[in-house]
């Protein structure tokens, strides 16, 4: 999974990831964006699903849901539009919209999103 940081024209962070894990790119900068608190508490609770403390976590965004579960992550867009109307335009949105990685690989890239946010401000 590859993955880069950068600004948009208006000073935002924008997370890209490589293809199949879009949706975790777009979910970092749409629902996480530069707030580090949220950041810092979602690092805890992977901690805690390491530990065994924590069997699973599902967030809600506004957007998307993360769902955290063993060593298991997947990020989902809460609706796929109903008025598409090509099975190959559900295909591509859907790899767009759903993703899935290792929770190790998924914590390391927000550990690095984290970095990048933080030295942004």
């Amino acid at each position: 999974m590859e993955y880069e940081f950068n600004k948009d024209l208006g000073g935002s962070p924008v997370a890209t990831f490589s293809m199949g894990h879009e949706a975790i790119g777009r979910w970092l900068t749409d629902e996480l964006a530069s707030n580090t608190q949220r950041i810092t508490s979602l690092l805890s609770h992977i901690e805690q699903i390491e530990l065994g403390h924590k069997a699973s976590l599902t967030l809600h965004g506004s957007e998307f849901e993360l769902h955290i579960a063993g060593d298991e992550v997947s990020v989902m867009a809460h609706a796929i539009d109903d008025d598409i109307e090509f099975e190959k335009n559900i295909s591509l949105y859907e790899l767009e919209s759903n993703a899935e990685c290792g929770l190790t690989d998924f914590k390391e890239a927000l550990q690095s999103w984290l970095q990048f946010v933080t030295k942004s401000h």
